[in-house]
């Protein structure tokens, strides 16, 4: 599960809303998490066998309830030498002032990441786009981008 906490989360209550929910009752079953936020309910839903389809306002939600659907065999890493490699590759980025750090560490009005680490997003950021343009990773629209986000937000969050 997820360390990462938000206001409004369902983490602690999702296993109960899924109690009252059930099984799916045929194959066509779906649950539709339609404000999907940081995905606790889309998450359990999937644990009890539901398909899912996810929604949210903000985009970076969807990005991070569909990477934490995914596992790391869904999304290889192929062009970067595998999972473990491409974690590495993050972990070596140089920090920069960017969007993170401007917006969200103790410098900026919402502090939710400490200067350090929202730097080092902004370098991974940085990197990740580089990924994409050189075709290392799949696209914006696809599930490596999503994982890498999801990765380094999960990570850097929970050192702050």
């Amino acid at each position: 599960m997820s360390k990462i906490r938000f206001i409004g989360s369902k983490s602690r209550i999702s296993g109960k809303i899924l109690d009252i929910i059930g099984k799916p009752s045929s194959e066509d079953s779906r649950f539709v998490d339609a404000m999907c936020g940081s995905g606790a309910v889309a998450v359990e839903a999937t644990q009890r066998g539901w398909p899912i389809v996810i929604n949210d306002f903000l985009k970076s939600s969807v990005i991070m309830t569909k990477s934490r659907l995914l596992s790391e065999d869904n999304v290889p890493f192929e062009n970067l030498g595998g999972y473990s490699n491409a974690v590495l590759e993050l972990n070596k980025v140089e920090p920069l002032e960017g969007f993170f750090h401007e917006h969200y560490s103790e410098s900026a009005e919402r502090p939710y990441f400490t200067d350090e680490n929202a730097m080092k997003i902004d370098g991974m950021r940085v990197k990740i786009r580089q990924w994409i343009a050189d075709s290392c990773i799949i696209s914006e629209s696809g599930c490596e981008y999503s994982r890498h986000l999801w990765m380094f937000l999960e990570k850097s969050a929970k050192k702050c």
